[in-house]
């Protein structure tokens, strides 16, 4: 339905024993793998690589060398140093190729750690967070280095790639290119978790019902990124004037989304 033209998974790679038993192919395997397979595709393409070890159960192939590896054997954190070890094998493979110095790559995530029972991390707003990484190894369209603290959402993934890559035609999108938006404009990240809608400022984290105007509580996350103490908005009325413009925003979004869905919309 997305237009790929071929899919390349477990049966592809057509060699169990780098299988982990659970999800597919291990990623040290599959980095290399993916990177050749690349370079006999025509280009322009637009590939997209499912990692899997980054997920319970965390597993680490038994014959991987570990050593230097700082955390304790079966937990998640050595789960994400053996991903980044397999990522620099990719990227190791990627920049032999003749497509590498001209392909923009995008390192994010499907959802956050859910993982981290009991510890600082496990809240609403710290789980939810993923990484997004943009990298060009030319360093042409996307500048090394460069830290932006915007809020964004996976949505606005499409919108920016294309503010990038000077995409100038018109299209349909539900998220917007966060490098090239005035820092005037508002913008806000929604998700929702346990049937509670998230709003996301930079500063404030709005719980919504969905239905009314009164959000069920606003979290000051400069000061509170636990969200262990609820502002009460009735004696801050700057919180409440922000918190009532965010409610509006996701009533406006989700008016948007939903009729652009049940009308076949969404991409035209």
């Amino acid at each position: 339905m997305m237009g790929m033209q071929s899919v390349a998974d477990r049966e592809t790679y057509a060699d169990d024993r780098d299988f982990d038993g659970v999800w597919g192919i291990y990623d040290h395997a599959m980095a290399r793998y993916v990177a050749s397979d690349l370079s006999d595709i025509s280009a322009p393409w637009m590939a997209c690589w499912f990692t899997l070890s980054s997920h319970a159960p965390f597993r680490v192939p038994e014959y991987w060398r570990t050593d230097g590896y700082l955390s304790p054997v079966g937990s998640m954190e050595r789960s994400m140093e053996y991903v980044d070890r397999s990522l620099s094998y990719f990227f190791e493979t990627a920049r032999r190729q003749p497509w590498y110095d001209n392909t923009l790559f995008v390192i994010t995530g499907d959802h956050g750690c859910r993982d981290l029972h009991g510890t600082v991390y496990d809240t609403p707003w710290l789980y939810s967070s993923i990484p997004m990484i943009i990298y060009d190894p030319s360093g042409e369209i996307a500048s090394p280095g460069e830290i932006n603290d915007r809020v964004m959402s996976q949505v606005d993934t499409g919108a920016t790639i294309l503010g990038l890559l000077g995409y100038d035609e018109p299209y349909v999108s539900m998220g917007r290119d966060i490098l090239h938006m005035s820092s005037a404009e508002l913008h806000y990240a929604i998700y929702k978790g346990n049937n509670v809608y998230h709003i996301i400022s930079p500063r404030l984290v709005v719980k919504w019902d969905g239905i009314g105007d009164i959000p069920l509580a606003v979290y000051d996350v400069t000061v509170d990124d636990s969200l262990e103490h609820p502002v009460d908005i009735a004696y801050d009325m700057d919180m409440a004037v922000m918190a009532d413009s965010m409610i509006t925003y996701a009533k406006a979004y989700l008016q948007d989304f939903t009729q652009r869905l049940v009308s076949d919309r969404l991409h035209r």
